[in-house]
């Protein structure tokens, strides 16, 4: 489908409908003229960009080029894209993978001031890797979505995808993979096409790697606690038991332990699982009205209140909704930090982590161009924790 999408849009500049020089429609309304889904639409603009028919301006949009080039005769797949020898580099092009699909951005529109959903995690972090590897002298040729609605789904015919389009880098961004290493290996020589991955959660790989630090983040939220003063009695809502949660936990004991409080003090709750349907705030704010009943927001020592930390925002929120229908006030009756900056955090002033999505882009970006330059291998990994918002739940003085 997108061959057939590539090639109207080339018949359109040829007949001059598009004339050079000209910027074409936002990529979300091209998708919508052709009936078709972003990830299709992108891979024909990609395969227009690469032969230079067009060329896209970070921030501007998308414009034709001048003079037009005809139409690239598509390379067969072969084993040999497999192992094909690494060339002298001027203008090195990137191939980019991504696991999650893309959401309808109009291109160009900033990245939202109050936070983002995870849905838009993706979308960030590809705009940070498209403009990172531009701004040091690259181009990318094509990001290949890894979903049930791509044309290309599997790892492996992806990968042909790119190399068949002489791809000189590769940039894999699949979070909650810990075994991705292994797969890529599997599938092709890394010594002559460097590749980067890019995790939610934190990997050991022969590529260098770029994830998210969760457990400095827990560490961060947990010694914001501790600094405003709230009772050194905290409690952990758990919805689910995926690393990146265990890490959490674990930073925030880590935190206690720093500031000489035991880290026994720290008490999880994980009854409130998500059954299937059911949103982490949904699930939260029902276990929670249990938990207040009991009693968890009782004062703990010196008359100080007690801290909560969520696993992410939406349980915070849930959480919070809970409180507030017992009448506690956070920030005042109660501390009460979340993770991943969501647009709930900011309307309900929530306190949070914000995740470096940006920055990792722009440092996997940094550790391919210096193994594409120095030809060898860097095993590198880099950990990247994210930024407290400091927010009214966390204020005494403030109401949320």
């Amino acid at each position: 489908m997108y061959r057939q999408v590539e090639q109207d849009i080339r018949n359109k500049i040829q007949m001059g409908e598009w004339p050079a020089g000209s910027m074409l429609p936002g990529r979300a309304n091209l998708a919508k003229i052709y009936g078709v889904s972003m990830p299709t639409l992108e891979q024909a603009i990609g395969l227009l960009i690469s032969d230079g028919t067009l060329r896209a301006e970070p921030k501007r949009g998308t414009f034709v080029s001048q003079p037009v080039v005809p139409a690239a005769v598509p390379a067969q797949v072969s084993s040999s894209s497999f192992t094909r020898s690494r060339r002298s580099i001027t203008a090195p092009t990137l191939g980019i993978l991504a696991q999650k699909p893309f959401i309808a951005f109009t291109s160009g529109v900033p990245v939202p001031a109050n936070g983002f959903e995870p849905d838009q995690w993706n979308y960030v972090l590809m705009q940070s890797l498209q403009r990172s590897f531009a701004q040091v002298g690259g181009r990318v040729h094509l990001v290949q979505e890894l979903a049930p609605t791509s044309e290309h789904t599997t790892m492996k015919e992806a990968i042909t995808l790119l190399l068949d389009h002489g791809i000189d880098a590769i940039v894999i961004s699949i979070f909650d993979a810990r075994f991705m290493s292994e797969v890529v290996r599997a599938l092709f020589d890394i010594e002559r096409v460097p590749v980067a991955l890019v995790s939610w959660e934190e990997i050991i790989s022969p590529c260098p790697v770029v994830c998210f630090d969760n457990l400095t983040s827990g560490y961060r939220a947990g010694l914001h606690l501790l600094r405003v003063g709230y009772a050194p009695v905290y409690h952990f809502l758990q919805c689910d038991d995926r690393s990146w949660v265990s890490k959490r936990i674990e930073g925030v004991k880590q935190a206690m332990q720093d500031f000489g409080v035991s880290p026994e003090q720290l008490r999880i709750h994980s009854t409130m699982k998500m059954p299937s349907g059911q949103t982490s705030e949904e699930a939260t704010y029902q276990a929670s009205q249990e938990l207040i009943a009991q009693g968890i927001l009782e004062t703990g020592s010196q008359g100080r209140p007690v801290g909560i930390i969520a696993q992410n925002d939406e349980a915070a929120a849930g959480f919070l909704r809970a409180a507030q229908r017992s009448g506690k006030v956070a920030g005042k009756d109660f501390g009460l930090i979340g993770f991943d900056n969501h647009p709930l955090a900011a309307e309900l002033g929530i306190t949070s982590i914000r995740p470096p999505i940006e920055a990792l882009g722009e440092e996997v970006i940094r550790l391919l161009w210096r193994q594409l330059h120095e030809r060898q291998i860097s095993q590198q990994r880099s950990l990247l924790s994210g930024n407290l918002i400091v927010r009214s739940s966390t204020s005494r003085g403030m109401r949320a």
